[in-house]
């Protein structure tokens, strides 16, 4: 890597010197950092689409193809803050496609205790992915909130909040969910204890009966001792909207159908892989559809 650096200098130094002077060079500076960022962050999304790993893309390779000429990213952020906090914002635009904008948020934070208080373990996850045309509002592609007890993901099968909002309420689900001035979903942060006791109601929908009457064999201090508490989420995806951006970009096509689309969406690189967003996603939105 070293050996492009004297090349590197030399192109910079170069684009320095044509310069009329109505620009200060670090002003100049500042814009060639900022453009190599920008770029660097594109490629890494080009590099994920040539790499496939979802193995998604064999048979829509042109699409791909395409999406990568007309791509770049136009303004990208990530904030770290040891394993407390994280942060990932990202505007990712196509040309040639009515100003089309894909809008990444990601964040992951200490989870707040009923009394304000910031808990010491848990987290809360939220991912979303919103698409806006000719600068107008944006609207939600994608939404994915998850809620950990622990400082680590669960190795027990996550509960699905919207199911349980549909089993209490059979009219109820997303339309039921409002959203704040930012566009959070207004969802009242779920505790251990709801989870715990719609862990059976969760269960049966399932068909993990057998399973559920193994366990309430045990004796219930074997119960209470387990510190591995499951994590739950709320999962959306608007198929309008997806629809409206396959077409917008151009990449609409018999082969492109939602579950690859979907794919090709979770392979932008804007959120930790740590969580199984992806997972959720799929077990929520497409669950019903078996291996198709």
């Amino acid at each position: 890597m070293s050996n492009i650096r004297p090349e590197v200098r030399s192109i910079v130094r170069n684009v320095l010197e044509s310069q009329d002077g109505y620009h200060t060079k670090v002003d100049v500076l500042r814009v060639i950092e900022e453009e190599a960022m920008l770029m660097k962050e594109t490629q890494y999304i080009v590099d994920m689409l040539d790499s496939d790993p979802m193995e998604q893309f064999s048979r829509v390779k042109p699409q791909i193809e395409r999406l990568k000429r007309i791509m770049h990213v136009r303004s990208c952020s990530r904030i770290r803050t040891t394993n407390d906090y994280c942060r990932i914002d990202a505007v990712v635009g196509f040309e040639q496609s009515n100003n089309l904008q894909l809008t990444f948020r990601y964040e992951r934070k200490r989870r707040q205790e009923r009394d304000g208080r910031i808990s010491k373990a848990g987290f809360h996850i939220r991912y979303s992915i919103e698409m806006s045309v000719n600068y107008q509002q944006r609207e939600n592609l994608i939404v994915v909130e998850a809620w950990a007890a622990n400082n680590w993901p669960s190795i027990q099968k996550a509960v699905c909040i919207n199911r349980l909002m549909e089993d209490a309420d059979e009219d109820g689900g997303w339309e039921d969910i409002e959203e704040d001035e930012e566009g959070n979903i207004a969802v009242e942060e779920p505790t251990i204890r709801n989870v715990e006791e719609n862990t059976e109601m969760n269960a049966k929908r399932q068909k993990l009966n057998d399973s559920k009457d193994d366990e309430s064999a045990l004796p219930s201090n074997k119960i209470e001792s387990d510190d591995d508490e499951p994590d739950s989420y709320l999962a959306y995806l608007n198929p309008d909207v997806l629809h409206e951006f396959l077409n917008l970009s151009g990449i609409q096509s018999d082969e492109m159908h939602e579950g690859t689309a979907f794919f090709l969406l979770m392979t932008f690189p804007f959120y930790e892989q740590e969580w199984d967003l992806v997972g959720y996603l799929l077990e929520e939105v497409f669950g019903d559809g078996g291996e198709d």
